[in-house]
């Protein structure tokens, strides 16, 4: 039997140049992730950070998310520890640790880092079976290219007696979580829409960091919003902390 209703098809030239510009967007929002890093890291300690931007994002996406988490239950439930994994890689660590290198090192540093992660994202993928174009093996190379080059300052010599700022180390365990998490989106549940998967990976990841939340909280203190919280950041030079623990010394000190 013919259907008698209309063939869908996707016109080719939307991916030409719808691809290019999300993909750009997406860059460019995320990119900001760093800067926050920065402005905040005075004002606001790493985990309540991460938190807190996760709890505005999931307010963010019930709206369009709450239907299919209920109709996909069954789905969310078989795959409870693939998603917990990813949520643990990709929003309980990832940010968080990028809140943590934000408080000794620079915006610039953290998305030069960052930028190396195809590199890691195709070891991970290598090993898994997936081989790498020509194309992807040399923007690998001038990621890792730029890395380099910030980290030693053009002199590669300095990699002999290199001595990374505390920041820089944290964030490249950030870009590794991010690596794994982004190894792992491949085997995403079949027929769980994105709108859901993601909505899943927040709910998980915030529940896994709640303990530490509360644990921040309890042992930092809370922060109170005020215009100074959102001021210009620096690109050089820690600012000093406004939150302290109640023993005058946090963990992230």
């Amino acid at each position: 039997m013919t259907s008698t209703e209309p063939e869908e098809r996707t016109d080719p030239r939307w991916g030409v140049w719808w691809g290019p510009l999300l993909a750009a967007a997406a860059t460019l929002i995320w990119s900001g992730n760093f800067v926050i890093a920065r402005a905040v890291s005075g004002e606001i300690p790493p985990v309540q950070t991460a938190f807190w931007r996760w709890a505005i994002a999931l307010v963010v996406l019930l709206p369009f998310a709450a239907r299919g988490l209920w109709e996909h239950r069954r789905t969310i439930r078989e795959r409870a520890p693939y998603i917990a994994l990813v949520s643990l890689l990709g929003v309980t660590l990832f940010n968080t640790l990028i809140y943590v290198a934000g408080h000794t090192t620079s915006a610039t540093n953290l998305a030069l880092i960052a930028a190396a992660s195809p590199v890691a994202i195709a070891v991970f993928a290598a090993l898994g079976g997936e081989r790498p174009s020509p194309l992807r093996i040399t923007g690998m190379a001038v990621a890792l290219a730029a890395v380099v080059g910030l980290i030693t300052k053009g002199d590669v010599g300095v990699l002999l007696t290199l001595d990374l700022a505390t920041g820089d180390l944290w964030m490249l365990a950030a870009m590794f979580t991010f690596a794994g998490y982004s190894a792992l989106l491949r085997r995403k549940p079949q027929g769980l829409p994105a709108v859901v998967f993601l909505a899943a990976t927040v709910l998980f990841g915030l529940a896994m960091l709640l303990p530490a939340q509360i644990v921040s909280v309890t042992t930092q203190g809370g922060f109170t919003p005020h215009r100074g919280t959102s001021r210009p950041c620096s690109t050089s030079g820690p600012p000093p902390p406004r939150w302290r623990s109640s023993s005058g010394t946090g963990p992230w000190r």
